[in-house]
């Protein structure tokens, strides 16, 4: 039987403890968001969660990845998702990979030194440092984001310069900047739920 790896295992800080620590996350953050019922009508939530086939190998974290936590209204049957750190959005990607490989670019192209990062095309590399150096850097969330940062940051980098500002390249920065991004993981999110920084 083939051995299952997890495509950050190169680093044991972005390995499965890491990626399950996401999940749980993810999976009391949803428990929050169920619990507080419909942000519209204020009806009962019923577990709506559906399938995501994320692309690469997770290892044993890959049960965790499968799936997105989601909920429907009993009453006004409208969907409620709550915010995620495992998923950027539609992307197929984990969050994680997104970050790192894009951080790892915004490195390269600033003539950095950059450890080396998930394999990911680089096209596909290319479209995401073009969503977070003009899409993300436009958002409300980013405007709102950077009115708490005390400091100047370099959007042209982005997320490298945000990681950097976190503590840079570690679990704790990743988790951080995962964590700030969180809200914009879904349209259905209520800003009474703080997934802290």
């Amino acid at each position: 039987m083939e051995e299952r790896r997890c495509p950050l295992s190169h680093d044991q800080e972005f390995g499965e403890k890491f990626l399950l620590a996401l999940a749980a996350i993810d999976a009391t953050t949803a428990r929050k968001v169920q619990w507080m019922g419909c942000g519209r009508c204020g009806g009962r939530l019923d577990v709506a969660t559906y399938p995501r086939k994320p692309r690469g190998e997770l290892g044993e974290a890959e049960e965790a990845f499968c799936f997105r936590e989601s909920f429907c209204c009993r009453d006004c049957r409208k969907r409620t998702t709550p915010p995620s750190l495992r998923f950027l959005g539609r992307k197929v990607y984990i969050a994680v990979v997104v970050v790192l490989a894009s951080v790892v670019a915004a490195m390269t192209d600033a003539g950095k030194k950059a450890p080396p990062g998930p394999r990911v095309a680089g096209r596909t590399v290319r479209r995401w440092r073009t969503w977070w150096t003009t899409i993300f850097v436009a958002s409300a969330l980013w405007t709102e984001a950077k009115a708490r940062l005390a400091g100047m940051m370099d959007e042209r980098q982005m997320p490298a310069s945000l990681l950097e500002r976190f503590g840079g390249w570690g679990a704790t920065g990743v988790q951080r900047l995962l964590r700030l991004t969180a809200p914009i993981t879904t349209t259905s999110w209520r800003p009474s739920i703080v997934m802290g920084a």
